[in-house]
C-alpha cells in the first residue's frame, strides 16, 4: 500500500506542473502561472529525503504536457496531440535527470540551479524540436509587460525565462526549508533571503534597463503596408476559390495608391504560384491597379527536386515578375515534413507505414516540402526611398535565429505571414506574444498577418501599435484589412542578434562546468523510451499481402471483395483482394478494385510494394501492375520512378489511358513537349476521346501552336458539346487573342457541361472581376464554394 501511495504522490506532482502549464496555455491572461508552474517538478526531483525518483514520471509528464499545451491539434484526430508529443517532447526529457544530479552534486540553491538547467532545456527545445515549434518558453508569457522584457535585446527571451525559473527555484527552496524545519519561518532562512534578494535585484536591474531602453528606441515612419486578413479556407483543392476571394478583397479594400506594399497571408496560393495563366497574371493586374507590389505566401515547385514542394513567400510586381522569393526554413512537422521519416523507413518499416497512415487520416496527405537554406531580404521602393524587409512564414517566428539572421543582413522590418486556421484564440495570442519578443530581440518593427488573425503592427519595443479588427470587432476568424505605416529603427543588429544565443549557451556551459564529470549514463528513462519504441515496432504494421492457399480460395476471396465494393466499403475489401492474387485469373479480376481499396485504407506505400510482387509473380499482369504502381508513386511524390513504370507498362502493352496518365504526369512536371508526345500517342489509340484530344490541344497551345489547338478543339465541341475541358481550353485561346466575349461564352459553356470544374468557374469570376462586376464575382464565389464542398464530401465518402 505504501508503494501505491508513493507512486500516486509522485505521479500527482508530475502532473500538477502539467496542469499549471496547460492552464496558462488555455488562459494566457494568467501570466503569473509560469512563475510557479515548475515547482512541482522541482520538488519531485530535488527532494533530499527521496533522492532516487524514477525519471519516467517526468518523461510521461513532459509528453502529456505537450498534449496539454497544444490541445487544438486534436481537431485533426484525437490521437494527433499524443502522436506529435512523442516527437515534440523529446527535447524536454533531460531536465529532471540533469537537475536532480546537479542539485545532488553541488548543493547550490535551487534558485540558481533551476534557471541554469531550465534555460539550457529551453534552448534545446527550440533547437531540436521538429520545426523549432515551441510556443511556451516561460519568457513569452511576460510579453504584454514592456518593463519586464526589454532585456531580450541582449539575452533573447532566455533572459526573461531565467528570472521566472529562478522564482520557481526559490519557491521550492522555501518549501523544503519550511518542511525540513517544521516551521514556515524557516523559509526565511539566511540562504533563502540571499536568494530572494538576488532575484529582487535581478528584477530591479531588468526593470531599470527597460525604463532606460524604452525611450531610447528611436524609429522613423516607414512605408505604408496594407495587410489583408482574408479568413479564407486555405484547404487543399480550393486554391482557385481562395485566390479569387483574396483578389476581390484587395480590389474592394485597398484604394489605388494607398499603400506601398500589399500583403496576403501564408498559403494565399496553395498551389504552384507559377502555374500557367493564373496567379501571377492576377497579381500583376492588381499590382498595376493599386500601384504597389504584392507579397503573399504560395507554393513553388523546385525543378531540381521532382515531386517536392516549397512553402514560399513571393513578392510580385505589376509585370507579374517575382522580385524576391523566400523559402521557409523551419518546416512544420507532419504538415510539411515527416520527422525521422527516412530513419523509420530503413530501421522500422511497420512504424514508418503506421505513422504515414495516421498522417493521411489526420491531414489528408503525407507532406513533401523541402526547406530553404537562408533568409531572403526583399527590396521595397517607396516614396521615402528604399526599404529592406525579411519574411517569416507561419511558426518560423518561434525560431529566433531566423529573424536574428535577417537583422544581421540589414532588414529594416520583419513581416510574419501565417495561416493557422481555427487553432483558437489562446494559441494565436501566444503567437502574437512571440512576435512581440522577436521585435524586441532585434529592435525591428514586426508586421504579423494571419489568415484568420491575430494580425497587428508591432514596434521595435514590442508594443502593439495597431491591431486588425473585423466588422464585428473581433481579432480572429473575421475578414478585414488594415493599412498602417511600419516603423524603421535603423539602429543596426542588437547585441542579441549578434550573439547567436550566447546567454542561453552560457547557461549550458555553466551547467556543464558545475557537473565537472560526464553525465552520459544509462538511465531508466532511456530504457523505458527504448521499450516503448520496441513495443511500437512489435505491435504495429500491416498485412504483408496474404495469399489464399489455392485457386478456389482465391476466387472466393475475389467474390467477397466484390461484395464489399458493392456495399461501398472498398477499404474493407483489401485483405480479400490481396488474397485473390494467389491465382492469376482472380488477381486479374481484382486489379480494377485495388486502386480504390488502397486509397481508402490510406496504404499507399503498401500499394507500391504490392504491385512489384504482382508484376514478378504474374508476368502477364505486369503491364497493369506497373501502371498501378506508377499511379501510387506519383501520389507519393516520386515522379521519376512513376514515369519509368508508366513507360515500361506502355512498352509492354500500349494503352490510351496509360499514355494519358503519362501525359498528365509530364505536364505537371513542366515537360510540355514530352506531354504532347504522350497525348499524341493516346489520341492515336483513342481518336474519339474528347478529354485526350483537349489535353493534346492544351500542350499545343503551350508550345506556341494555338491555331492547331483551336482547330482540334472546335471539332471536339462540335462533336461533344458536353466536353468541358475542351471548352475551357478554347476559352483560354480566345482570351489570349483579346476576344473576352468569346472566351466568356466558352467558359460558360464548359461550366454548364460540367459544374464540378472549378477552373471554369474561376475564369468566369475572373473576367467579371476585371470588368468591375463584383456582385457577379460574389455569386461565382458562392457557387465555387458549394462545388468544392460537394467534391470534398464525395472524397470523404
Amino acid at each position: 500500500m505504501e508503494r501505491v501511495t508513493t507512486f500516486l504522490k509522485r505521479l500527482g506532482l508530475a502532473l500538477l506542473s502539467v496542469a499549471l502549464l496547460g492552464l496558462y496555455a488555455r488562459f494566457p491572461a494568467l501570466a503569473f502561472l509560469p512563475y510557479v508552474a515548475l515547482v512541482p517538478w522541482i520538488v519531485l526531483y530535488t527532494d533530499d529525503r527521496q533522492p532516487r525518483v524514477f525519471a519516467g514520471y517526468y518523461v510521461f509528464a513532459a509528453w502529456i504536457a505537450w498534449a496539454a499545451l497544444y490541445p487544438s491539434t486534436g481537431k485533426y484526430g484525437w490521437f494527433v496531440p499524443f502522436v506529435m508529443g512523442l516527437f515534440m517532447s523529446v527535447p524536454w526529457y533531460p531536465f529532471a535527470s540533469v537537475l536532480k544530479r546537479l542539485h545532488a552534486r553541488t548543493a547550490l540553491p535551487r534558485a540558481l540551479t533551476v534557471p541554469l538547467v531550465w534555460i539550457g532545456i529551453e534552448w534545446l527545445r527550440v533547437a531540436l524540436t521538429p520545426g523549432d515549434f515551441d510556443l511556451y518558453l516561460l519568457g513569452y508569457s511576460q510579453a504584454p509587460f514592456p518593463l519586464l522584457v526589454q532585456i531580450a535585446d541582449v539575452t533573447g527571451v532566455y533572459g526573461v525565462s531565467f528570472l521566472l525559473a529562478a522564482v520557481n527555484g526559490w519557491l521550492a527552496d522555501a518549501y523544503f526549508a519550511a518542511r525540513d524545519a517544521g516551521s514556515v519561518r524557516a523559509a526565511l532562512s539566511r540562504r533563502n533571503v540571499v536568494s530572494a534578494a538576488s532575484i529582487a535585484g535581478g528584477l530591479a536591474i531588468l526593470v531599470a534597463y527597460s525604463a532606460i531602453r524604452l525611450p531610447a528606441v528611436k524609429e522613423s515612419p516607414g512605408p505604408r503596408i496594407s495587410i489583408i486578413q482574408a479568413n479564407t479556407g486555405h484547404k487543399p483543392g480550393a486554391a482557385l476559390v481562395d485566390h479569387l476571394e483574396q483578389v476581390m478583397q484587395i480590389e474592394e479594400w485597398v484604394p489605388p495608391g494607398s499603400a506601398d506594399l500589399i500583403v496576403l497571408p501564408e498559403n494565399a496560393v496553395l498551389d504552384n504560384v507559377r502555374r500557367e495563366g493564373l496567379y501571377l497574371d492576377d497579381l500583376a493586374w492588381l499590382a498595376s491597379r493599386k500601384k504597389a507590389p504584392i507579397l503573399l505566401g504560395a507554393m513553388t515547385w523546385p525543378k531540381d527536386l521532382p515531386g517536392k514542394k516549397r512553402n514560399a513567400a513571393v513578392l510580385v510586381d505589376d509585370r507579374g515578375a517575382i522580385l524576391g522569393e523566400y523559402h521557409k526554413q523551419a518546416l512544420f512537422p507532419f504538415t510539411e515534413y515527416v520527422p525521422l521519416d527516412a530513419v523509420f523507413e530503413r530501421w522500422a518499416p511497420p512504424v514508418h507505414r503506421m505513422l504515414r497512415r495516421l498522417i493521411r487520416i489526420a491531414w489528408g496527405a503525407v507532406p513533401r516540402a523541402v526547406p530553404g537554406n537562408e533568409v531572403e531580404i526583399f527590396p521595397l521602393r517607396w516614396s521615402g526611398g528604399d526599404a529592406r524587409f525579411a519574411v517569416l512564414l507561419c511558426s518560423e517566428n518561434t525560431a529566433a535565429p531566423v529573424p536574428a539572421e535577417a537583422a544581421r543582413k540589414g532588414a529594416d522590418f520583419l513581416v510574419n505571414i501565417t495561416s493557422e486556421g481555427d487553432l483558437g484564440g489562446p494559441v494565436q495570442e501566444q503567437l502574437l506574444r512571440i512576435c512581440m519578443i522577436r521585435a524586441i530581440e532585434n529592435r525591428l518593427a514586426y508586421v504579423r498577418l494571419g489568415n484568420t488573425g491575430i494580425s497587428a503592427f508591432i514596434d521595435g519595443a514590442g508594443r502593439i501599435r495597431r491591431i486588425l479588427r473585423g466588422p464585428k470587432g473581433g481579432t480572429i476568424l473575421e475578414a478585414g484589412s488594415l493599412t498602417e505605416r511600419v516603423s524603421i529603427s535603423g539602429s543596426g543588429p542588437t547585441a542579441y542578434a549578434s550573439s547567436r544565443d550566447a546567454f542561453a549557451k552560457g547557461c549550458i556551459l555553466a551547467t556543464v562546468v558545475l557537473f565537472a564529470i560526464p553525465i552520459a549514463r544509462r538511465r531508466k528513462g532511456a530504457a523505458v523510451a527504448a521499450t516503448v519504441v520496441l513495443a511500437l515496432v512489435a505491435t504495429t504494421g500491416c498485412e504483408r499481402f496474404p495469399a489464399a492457399s489455392d485457386a478456389a480460395g482465391a476466387a472466393a476471396s475475389l467474390e467477397r471483395a466484390k461484395q464489399a465494393v458493392q456495399r461501398r466499403t472498398p477499404g474493407k475489401a483489401l485483405p480479400d483482394l490481396l488474397a485473390a492474387c494467389a491465382d492469376q485469373e482472380s488477381c486479374r479480376g481484382a486489379m480494377p478494385m485495388f486502386r480504390e481499396a488502397f486509397l481508402r485504407s490510406q496504404r499507399l506505400e503498401d500499394a507500391v510494394d504490392f504491385f512489384v510482387v504482382v508484376a514478378a509473380r504474374f508476368p502477364d499482369l505486369a503491364p497493369e501492375a506497373r501502371a498501378q504502381r506508377a499511379f501510387f508513386l506519383d501520389l507519393l511524390g516520386r515522379p521519376r520512378e512513376a514515369e519509368e513504370d508508366y513507360r515500361a507498362s506502355l512498352a509492354a502493352r500500349p494503352s490510351a489511358e496509360r499514355f494519358g496518365a503519362l501525359g498528365a504526369l509530364l505536364l505537371k512536371d513542366d515537360d510540355v513537349d514530352g506531354a504532347k508526345e504522350a497525348y499524341r500517342e493516346a489520341v492515336s489509340l483513342a481518336p474519339a476521346d474528347p478529354e485526350l484530344r483537349a489535353q493534346l490541344a492544351r500542350t499545343l497551345r503551350l508550345t506556341g501552336r494555338p491555331a492547331e489547338a483551336e482547330e482540334i478543339l472546335q471539332r471536339v465541341v462540335a462533336e461533344r458539346p458536353d466536353a468541358a475541358t475542351a471548352w475551357g481550353e478554347l476559352g483560354r485561346i480566345r482570351l489570349a487573342r483579346g476576344d473576352e466575349a468569346g472566351a466568356l461564352e466558352a467558359f460558360e459553356q464548359g461550366r454548364r457541361a460540367d459544374p464540378s470544374k472549378l477552373d471554369l468557374h474561376f475564369m468566369v469570376g475572373r473576367l467579371a472581376l476585371r470588368e468591375g462586376r463584383l456582385d457577379d464575382v460574389r455569386q461565382t464565389l458562392a457557387g465555387m464554394k458549394r462545388v468544392h464542398a460537394t467534391l470534398r464530401d464525395l472524397r470523404r465518402e
